[in-house]
């Protein structure tokens, strides 16, 4: 993909902002300190845009080329490059079901609130021992009158400790339903568990008879649906630029590395093994970038196939990131598996995104079955 300069521009604008304002040494120090979140500094990151362009122009968002998920997978690298923490993909994909919505009049004032990083809202829709599926099948909902009671469990729910409220999916009633369910309403749990990225709170929530006005419900039947949907879509995509930037910047200073460790009197970049396994790593990051701006094209784009291309994003992408870095680690030797070094870090977060919202196994098993879909029709 080229990039336009308008592009080019607002890529540079949030690397230099990451690298300046949340360098790796303030990260670790978040981390030493059981931080997840910043929030001061998360309220200046969405100021400079880093939530608004899947907004609509009227709201004050909007990509910059046409093509906002475009856009936001090029900020989406520059928060792997950098290991910024923070919800930037659970506010996006707000952001975007709210917007969208049937009842999106009712929800202004909360974008422009998430918009701004005045509020946190994340979303939760994976359930325990259920494979990786776009609709919920465990949590439910039985409606009572006009009120509605939902029950049951969501995990991988990100940033639970410090979201305001839950994007919540549900079946029942005869329906598909997503909630707005804010934090402290009676009858929700939250359990925090420990998370491989040190700088993200993830958990689950459990909801026992939660009861709920017809006013939270955000989307219903056919509309939640495609929304949850697309949801998925997004977060599946974002996460591989996430994981993108991660193996960019791994690939750097590995290779920085190679040449000014030396051995035998000559530095390791010397050795044709070595290359060749350079030559490797560089392979599996050119194809990631192609097949995840080939997603976020496809997304954008609503495109028919984008269910496919996202799978295939994922899958190739979360095998191959992981394994980048891995690489990596062996080339860095002992100083690689040391606390001090940030390898790690950047191994955490990749191992993250390959594990979560799909492994590469169930993507792999999704692009199958459209594919025999495809030859049956």
């Amino acid at each position: 993909m080229t990039l336009s300069d308008d592009q080019t521009i607002l890529k540079d604008t949030f690397g230099r902002y990451f690298s300046n304002e949340m360098p790796i040494a303030k990260i670790r120090a978040l981390v030493d300190s059981g931080v997840n979140l910043d929030r001061g500094w998360w309220t200046a990151t969405c100021e400079l845009g880093a939530c608004s362009l899947l907004a609509p122009p009227e709201l004050g968002g909007g990509g910059i080329s046409g093509h906002p998920l475009v856009d936001l997978g090029l900020v989406a690298t520059e928060v792997g490059r950098s290991l910024a923490p923070g919800p930037f993909i659970m506010s996006n994909l707000v952001i975007d079901a709210l917007t969208r919505s049937p009842n999106s009049a009712r929800h202004k004032a909360l974008v422009q609130a998430l918009m701004s990083g005045e509020s946190i809202v994340t979303w939760a829709h994976h359930e325990p021992r259920a494979p990786f599926d776009t609709c919920p099948k465990s949590v439910s909902v039985t409606a009572q009158g006009e009120q509605f009671l939902l029950s049951g469990i969501k995990n991988q729910v990100e940033y639970l400790c410090e979201t305001d409220a839950f994007l919540v999916s549900a079946q029942g009633a005869g329906d598909v339903f997503q909630f707005l369910v804010s934090k402290d309403t009676p009858g929700l749990t939250i359990k925090p568990v420990e998370c491989l990225d040190l700088n993200r709170s993830i958990g689950t929530v459990s909801f026992d008879r939660v009861e709920l006005a017809g006013g939270s419900i955000v989307s219903r039947g056919p509309a939640a649906i495609e929304a949850i949907a697309r949801q998925n879509l997004i977060v599946g995509a974002l996460q591989c630029a996430e994981a993108i930037g991660c193996m960019e910047r791994v690939f750097e200073f590995t290779l920085e590395w190679m040449f000014e460790r030396y051995s035998f009197g000559r530095p390791i970049a010397s050795y044709q093994a070595l290359k060749h396994r350079m030559a490797d790593m560089k392979l599996w990051l050119e194809a990631s970038i192609s097949v995840t701006e080939m997603a976020l094209e496809a997304v954008d784009a609503d495109a028919p196939e984008a269910p496919e291309l996202v799978s295939v994003a994922k899958a190739y992408v979360g095998e191959y990131s992981t394994e980048l870095i891995q690489e990596a680690v062996q080339f860095h030797g002992g100083i690689g598996v040391t606390w001090e070094h940030d390898l790690h870090l950047y191994l955490r977060r990749s191992a993250f995104n390959r594990v979560t919202q799909g492994t590469p196994s169930d993507h792999r098993r999704r692009v199958t079955d459209i594919v025999e879909a495809k030859i049956r029709a």
